[in-house]
């Protein structure tokens, strides 16, 4: 429908044709100028043609889109036309030519437009070619539209070289180097935002990034899809085999990154959520990547930080620890982090709050390495830990564990484990008393050691961070101690009391302070001084010690013994009674004990065929008897003063 508005028009008329001239109107709203029409009577056909100079919006009537196109943007443009009157057929074509503009392309460049011409078939369809530069490079812009007049589309197309790290901001997860040619797609809608779509296979990109499922070489194709929205305040979508990424915000990060699949429809709401939000969906992640992902800008109180962090993993590899179908979901904001994870044989959920206090749940899960936290343990580093973690119907290694209930606080020179509750098959620690807490605390800075609970330990091989240090079967005790130099026991105070049942230690362990305590410490030696035996042989390399009974006290100068310290091991049975007293560095030194000993007879019989010098030790007792006759039991059954000191004890028999 076509409607005229002409001023000061010239009409001709004669038998076959009616002829109009007007030098300006309007034509459906469209200034014009030049116009000139020709209706023909017996054809009942109308031929019309005109000029008209208007700006782009009154062109096509936009109300979005023009905000990127200058404000004295002036189209010519040259209109020919055919209307068949009778049949309702119209056909019409029209030239236009554009003027030298720039528009913007993202904030960091602008596109240069030099003159174009187009060509507008019915009103309706429209194609042309602009020349453009676009950061020195010369580009053919091709234009393609239709449905003018009503909803009109318009894209302009063309290839260009580009370098996508000026347009995409570098971040801890990636880094874009490089450029490469793209095919470029200018997209206008009437009351849409225009946007701006690119493809390139990155032949000529290379992608860094500590992760290997981000990673990408410079000469391996990766088909690549990328939307920009709104130019002015622009949003990206892009799209390949390795991601899916929506940033709504370049300033803020607002929008989504998914990495290794899709983005499954369960999670679409986070495309809603304010800030960052990352899915991970891998077939493998590993220990050494978690950890780059928690130190690389998921920080909570850093506004371009990822908001929620969500992965399906299919094997998860955490310090030799494997899980299957992981799920999970981490929340951060500025006040605090939360979580859970789901998965076979790893189940947990957790929390840290504004003051960095985390608490750690873990439930129907099992761990059958912990390498890792040996390694935190013995770290030195700046690493600050202030959590608390409660374990239930849970495994470490052999450890069924019913429930593990345990603060744990570790900075540059402390590690401390306080409230200490653990009920499993191999071991229990629970409160030395009703006012004093279970602990464990060690201070680098001062080599101090405090340790304190109630301990019932089976099986000490089967416990995990026990099995490499000692072996033992059974121990059962009170322990309140505190001291300076795990191997010297400086300036040690404290009580200890407990039972000890089979524990074995080879030679390399008998130098130990500890074990000195025990009253084993010198077994050696005092079997050597009292029998003169050769005790290198090797069936004593190691000592047995089946049972021990300890109530010890450690005060300011010295270690007393509250009760006779009993010890039966595989060479004797002893009854220590007595003190040692510290020397001037707080170590204890100076012995002041009597012993009671007794040397099984029949069960060490080498050690008497190593006084003959060659006897067989398969000899049995009749022989032993007869050569030793009645000084077997005189060599049994012993009383001795024990004085001098650990390394140099003076041992003087009494009876």
């Amino acid at each position: 429908d076509f409607n005229f508005q002409l001023d000061e028009s010239l009409i001709e008329i004669n038998q076959e044709n009616l002829y109009i001239h007007t030098p300006e109107g309007n034509i459906n709203s469209l200034p014009t100028k030049d116009f000139n029409g020709n209706l023909n009577f017996s054809k009942q056909t109308f031929k019309h043609s005109s000029a008209h100079n208007f700006n782009y919006s009154e062109f096509f009537n936009i109300s979005k889109s023009n905000s990127y196109m200058p404000d004295k943007f002036l189209l010519q443009v040259f209109n020919k036309g055919l209307v068949n009157i009778s049949s309702n057929y119209a056909y019409n074509a029209t030239s236009l030519i554009t003027p030298k503009f720039s528009t913007p392309i993202l904030k960091q460049s602008s596109l240069d437009i030099d003159k174009g011409n187009f060509f507008i078939v019915n009103l309706d369809h429209i194609f042309g070619i602009l020349p453009a530069k676009l950061s020195s490079q010369n580009l053919e812009i091709i234009l393609q539209g239709k449905d003018l007049l009503k909803k009109y589309i318009l894209d302009f197309s063309s290839s260009a070289v580009l370098e996508p790290s000026q347009y995409v901001p570098a971040s801890s997860l990636i880094n874009v180097l490089g450029k490469d040619t793209f095919s470029v797609n200018l997209s206008i809608r009437r009351d849409e935002e225009a946007s701006l779509l690119l493809f390139s296979d990155l032949k000529d990109i290379k992608l860094i990034s500590n992760f290997s499922f981000l990673s990408k070489s410079q000469s391996k194709l990766l088909p690549t899809t990328i939307k920009i929205s709104n130019l002015t305040k622009p949003s990206i979508y892009v799209k390949n085999n390795l991601l899916e990424m929506a940033l709504n915000n370049f300033q803020d990060l607002n929008g989504f990154i998914a990495l290794g699949r899709e983005l499954p429809s369960k999670f679409y709401y986070i495309k809603e959520s304010k800030g960052l939000s990352v899915y991970l969906g891998l077939n493998s992640f590993s220990d050494k990547e978690l950890k780059i992902w928690l130190t690389a800008g998921v920080k909570s109180d850093d506004p371009h930080g990822i908001k929620k962090f969500i992965f399906d993993i299919n094997h998860l590899d955490i310090y030799n620890n494997n899980f299957s179908d992981i799920s999970g979901l981490i929340n951060f904001d500025r006040s605090e982090v939360r979580g859970s994870i789901n998965g076979v044989n790893l189940n947990a959920i957790f929390r840290r709050d504004n003051t960095g206090f985390l608490k750690i749940e873990l439930d129907n899960s099992h761990i059958s390495d912990t390498e890792f936290f040996t390694l935190n343990a013995q770290s030195n580093d700046a690493f600050n830990i202030n959590s608390r973690l409660i374990v239930k119907n849970s495994s470490i290694n052999n450890l069924q564990i019913k429930l593990l209930d345990v603060y744990l606080l570790k900075n540059k020179n402390m590690l401390t484990l306080n409230n200490i509750n653990l009920s499993s098959n191999f071991i229990s620690i629970s409160p030395h008393s009703q006012k004093l807490d279970s602990y464990f605390s060690i201070d680098s800075s001062k080599s101090l050691y405090k340790l304190r609970g109630d301990f019932m330990i089976k099986d000490s091989h089967r416990v995990p961070f026990l099995s490499d240090l000692t072996d033992f079967s059974y121990f059962n005790g009170k322990v309140n101690l505190q001291w300076q130099d795990l191997k010297k026991l400086k300036n040690i105070e404290g009580d200890l009391n407990f039972i000890l049942k089979d524990l074995t230690l080879n030679t390399r362990a008998t130098s130990s302070v500890a074990l000195n305590l025990l009253g084993i410490f010198n077994l050696k030696n005092v079997l050597g001084k009292v029998a003169n035996l050769d005790l290198s042989i090797d069936e004593y390399t190691s000592t047995k010690l089946n049972r021990a009974e300890v109530d010890l006290v450690f005060n300011e100068r010295k270690a007393r013994l509250l009760s006779p310290l009993f010890i039966e091991t595989n060479a004797a049975k002893m009854k220590w009674v007595g003190q040692i007293r510290k020397n001037s560095f707080g170590e204890l030194n100076y012995l002041d004990l009597n012993l009671d000993l007794k040397v099984r007879f029949e069960e060490n019989i080498p050690w008497y065929a190593a006084l003959l010098g060659g006897l067989p030790a398969v000899a049995g007792s009749a022989v032993i008897s007869e050569i030793f006759e009645d000084s077997i039991d005189d060599l049994s059954n012993y009383q001795y003063e024990v004085l001098g000191t650990i390394t140099q004890p003076q041992i003087k028999r009494t009876n």
